[in-house]
């Protein structure tokens, strides 16, 4: 829950302080061009792009407390949709990571603050998918050695006397 809150709160920083993302190398080297050549659409993706990393972190976080709730009451599917986020989230890490080290060879600098910086979230969302999967098999066992619980027992009835 840390992570995604850091995730939002990266986000609304950098649609508050729209210079800061100035200083980066991948900036410098590559969206500098762009922002010459039509500076209207720049600042558009530029915030779309911030704000859908706002929203992805966001949409995480509501799986994260309908995941809560939902082992309070064992359902399992109610886990499901942070695994199916998480999943995601991994593949966009994935493909940001690629796109960042095809970037960083093309160019002339290597961008290792961008690098790290999708490094640190895709490490945590792993390790949190990993745990969720886990936990998702516990609970399946668990439920399935109710029910075999609950199939074997008798029921006792007891004659009513007048």
């Amino acid at each position: 829950m840390l992570i995604c809150l850091l995730g939002i709160a990266v986000g609304i920083l950098l649609l508050l302080y729209i210079d800061w993302h100035e200083q980066s190398v991948l900036y410098r080297q590559f969206l500098t061009y762009l922002r010459r050549a039509n500076p209207t659409l720049y600042w558009l993706c530029y915030r779309i792009a911030a704000s859908a990393w706002c929203i992805f972190h966001f949409i995480h976080l509501a799986s994260i407390i309908m995941t809560i709730f939902g082992v309070q009451v064992t359902k399992m599917c109610l886990i499901i949709p942070q695994m199916v986020v998480l999943a995601l989230h991994i593949g966009v890490y994935v493909l940001m990571s690629f796109s960042i080290t095809l970037l960083s060879i093309t160019g002339a600098k290597f961008m290792w603050m961008s690098l790290t910086i999708v490094i640190f979230f895709a490490v945590f969302t792993t390790s949190n998918l990993i745990l969720m999967v886990l936990y998702h098999r516990f609970l399946d066992e668990k439920n399935k050695a109710l029910k075999n619980l609950l199939g074997n027992t008798r029921t006792v009835h007891f004659k009513e006397t007048n």
